[in-house]
């Protein structure tokens, strides 16, 4: 077999030294920027899970906040509508109590009105009977006639009277 691949030594040597100088100089040069690269990518990384959880916290507190508002909302609205619901109850009792009482004052108006009414009536049913009796009176003495014909007068005197009170 020929051996067409030979192996140097000097330059096996060479190619060593060439790698380990390589590796020095990336150990030294790349890596370092490398890994600081990579420090500032996990720290940007985790301060922004850092921020996204507390956003989140945030979001979480909002969320109950508005919902406890929203809570006490819907019950200072259902106050509310009792509280509207009373006063309108109660406008709606002293509305009945003002009318009752306003008809009461019209009716007692009316009653004494008619009293009134009743009580002339009466009057002027007196006023004309002493008329009627004064006539009656005098016709009976101006005439001297019979006990009969005084009978007549009264009676016809008496029917002027309730014709008088009838109208």
């Amino acid at each position: 077999m020929s051996s067409s691949i030979s192996f140097e030594s000097g330059t096996a040597i060479w190619t060593v030294i060439n790698f380990l100088i390589l590796l020095v100089l990336v150990h030294r040069f790349a890596l370092p920027s490398f890994y600081k690269m990579v420090d500032d990518s996990e720290a940007r990384r985790n301060a922004l899970l850092t921020d996204l959880e507390s956003k989140v916290g945030e979001s979480d507190r909002l969320i109950a906040e508005y919902r406890d508002k929203i809570s006490a909302a819907e019950l200072s609205a259902a106050e509310i509508i009792s509280s509207a619901q009373k006063e309108a109850e109660e406008l709606r009792r002293q509305q009945i109590q003002s009318l009752t009482e306003e008809k009461q004052r019209i009716l007692s108006g009316v009653q004494a009105e008619i009293l009134s009414e009743k009580k002339r009536a009466v009057d002027d049913v007196r006023v004309n009977a002493a008329g009627l009796i004064v006539s009656a009176t005098s016709k009976i003495l101006k005439r001297e006639v019979a006990e009969s014909n005084h009978m007549d007068l009264i009676r016809s005197d008496l029917a002027e009277f309730e014709s008088a009170v009838k109208a």
